[in-house]
């Protein structure tokens, strides 16, 4: 199995990066460089964000989740 968490830190081969900022907890904010294919292909909500009639975007900001959590869905 390809694993893709050694490359989530690098920012290496990016191409969006994904912003947390909480809104329920002011402060908690976290920014995560990653691959657009990759979280479509692993995330339907992802994929049409990223791929659907949105704008392309080379930001997203989620608002939802704790950066930790946003993080769970990165690896």
């Amino acid at each position: 199995m390809l694993s893709f968490e050694k490359h989530l830190g690098d920012g290496e081969l990016a191409d969006v990066e994904i912003e947390a900022d909480f809104h329920q907890f002011p402060g908690h904010r976290g920014s995560f460089k990653a691959h657009r294919m990759i979280l479509a292909l692993q995330n339907d909500i992802f994929k049409t964000m990223l791929y659907g009639p949105f704008p392309k975007e080379d930001r997203v900001v989620i608002t939802d989740l704790h950066p930790d959590g946003v993080l769970g869905l990165l690896r």
